[in-house]
């Protein structure tokens, strides 16, 4: 549930981390009182030149992103740059580089839940190449953009599932090749987490099955026929279906229409994670809950995924 699970990750930084400017006024270097007794033979205040000001470290009471915690590191500007740690009060700590206050570069993120991202950042998103570690086992490594799987990775799931190939907004999407721990694998395209295209799985016995897919379905040489339902019959179509979200298993109820969650509805991740609320084709935006296989909640407002907005996390 990387737009959950980076929603999992709002647990520590919300399915996006935007820095907030910020920091304690530091205090002048002497007091004039104290000034006035220095005799004449006491060497003058030095002035640091301006790289001395940038390579200037300490422990600083900082704000980022609306969450208060503790920075230690290099610090100028009245603000994080170069290399430092901020640790948060939630218990959730990030240590790498830092830009005027944004983090920017190579570092490490661990969330509260145990959760680790380590790799590239991009004004606080991960961004790049990157390895996110669940804390139930499940990894992925790869590409990254803004906080979701974009572009080439490797997905292992704690049961020993591999997935190698494309991703797109979190999703298995084109190419790919998965494999499961008895042997079986496919190979072809996927669409939204999902077989969809040509594609070819190959069983454990040997067995082989080529042709087209759709929604996880193989039917050979012909899809099927598009039912044709009225646009009222859409909205209100509800009912159970097997539903991947951020590259996680899992099974929807509730309002479903363009082949996607919409409206409101319960999203039960085999993790033992839970979603309850609103729904914008197939994305997560509006009132919810959001349940964590740890017991962490969340209960509030999301957008694409996040946790965005008003909420209380327990």
């Amino acid at each position: 549930m990387k737009k959950l699970l980076a929603i999992i990750a709002a647990a520590a930084i919300a399915a996006s981390m935007t820095a907030c400017r910020g920091g304690e006024a530091r205090q002048a270097n002497a007091d004039v009182t104290e000034a006035a007794t220095v005799s004449e033979t006491e060497p003058a205040a030095e002035t640091k030149t301006e790289a001395e000001q940038e390579t200037e470290s300490g422990s600083h009471e900082f704000t980022f992103d609306g969450n208060p915690g503790t920075y230690t590191g290099g610090w100028s500007g009245d603000m994080p740059n170069g290399e430092g740690t901020l640790t948060l009060n939630d218990g959730s700590i990030y240590s790498g580089e830092w830009e005027n206050g944004k983090i920017n570069g190579q570092g490490k993120h661990k969330l509260a839940n145990g959760d680790v991202y380590e790799g590239e950042f991009k004004d606080g998103n991960y961004h790049g190449q990157g390895k996110f570690t669940r804390y139930n086992g499940n990894v992925y490594e790869g590409e990254w953009k803004e906080n979701k799987y974009n572009g080439q990775g490797t997905y292992t799931s704690a049961s020993g599932v591999v997935y190698v190939g494309e991703f797109k907004d979190g999703y298995y999407n084109n190419q790919g090749k998965m494999t499961w721990t008895d042997g079986s694998f496919y190979e072809g395209e996927f669409k939204d987490g999902q077989r969809n295209g040509q594609g070819t799985f190959t069983a454990a016995d040997g067995s082989v099955q080529s042709g087209l897919w759709k929604d996880g379905i193989f039917y050979g040489d012909h899809l099927p026929e598009a039912e044709t339902k009225t646009e009222a019959e859409q909205e209100t179509e509800s009912g159970s279906h097997e539903f991947t979200f951020d590259g996680n298993p899992g099974t929807y109820t509730g309002g479903w229409s363009g082949d996607m969650p919409n409206g409101e509805g319960t999203l039960t991740l085999n993790d033992g994670s839970i979603y309850s609320g609103e729904w914008e084709n197939g994305k997560i935006n509006g009132q919810g809950k959001h349940k964590l296989a740890n017991g962490d909640v969340y209960e509030g407002e999301f957008k694409d995924g996040n946790y965005h907005g008003q909420g209380k996390f327990t």
